[in-house]
């Protein structure tokens, strides 16, 4: 592969990683009126996690937004989202925003 095609290769997937980042933040942000997301969260979804798992993550999402008190989801600051496998997907929940998200590694 030349440096051009590199290059070119790169663009597109940017843009393409940057439309589906869209897609999904207008989608949660109407769906998950309740909830803050920082910009961060939906890059890192689209970036390293299938659709799969981000089913699994908006079926907990919708779950903790019906109810009437979505603290008894949370785990101190955080919610950890189990998608199969030992190891949850966990999001930081600090001052009104989910801002953070990793797959926790602690857990065996």
């Amino acid at each position: 592969m030349t440096k051009s095609q590199t290059e070119t290769y790169h663009n597109k997937l940017d843009e393409q990683t940057n439309e589906r980042k869209q897609n999904l933040q207008r989608l949660w942000s109407a769906y998950y009126y309740k909830f803050r997301f920082s910009d961060d969260i939906f890059t890192e979804l689209v970036k390293n996690y299938d659709r799969k798992h981000i089913v699994v993550i908006e079926e907990m999402l919708k779950e903790m937004h019906d109810s009437s008190d979505y603290s008894i989801y949370l785990d101190g600051d955080k919610l950890n989202v189990y998608t199969g496998g030992r190891k949850p997907i966990v999001f930081i929940y600090e001052n009104g925003v989910f801002n953070g998200i990793f797959r926790d590694k602690s857990v065996s």
